[in-house]
């Protein structure tokens, strides 16, 4: 059974990203009354390309809706986004040499 949650799969992704030269990220921590409900984890910028990530725990974890649609939107911006459920899915989304229309 794995046991891992979201917190530690978004910790293993950010240390990871602390260690990554020229990029730029930041976690964005949901709720609250200044922010916008459903907005990914990590924004992160790359090689001058925009990624946004929803990070979710290896088993069971699914997108809201408002999730979903926030992640719509951005790729229809430009954006890359994905779902990263392990650090190496999270390497494997900024690797994309393409932007996915769909999660």
């Amino acid at each position: 059974m794995n046991t891992r949650t979201e917190a530690w799969v978004t910790d293993a992704i950010t240390r990871w990203l602390r260690t990554v030269p020229d990029l730029y990220w930041v976690k964005i921590h949901g709720g609250g009354p200044y922010q916008r409900a459903g907005l990914p984890d990590l924004f992160i910028v790359k090689d001058g390309r925009a990624f946004a990530i929803e990070v979710k725990r290896p088993t069971g974890g699914r997108l809201s809706p408002g999730q979903r649609r926030e992640l719509e939107k951005l790729a229809a911006a430009g954006a890359t986004v994905g779902v990263a459920r392990s650090l190496e899915e999270a390497q494997a989304i900024l690797a994309m040499p393409s932007i996915p229309r769909s999660s």
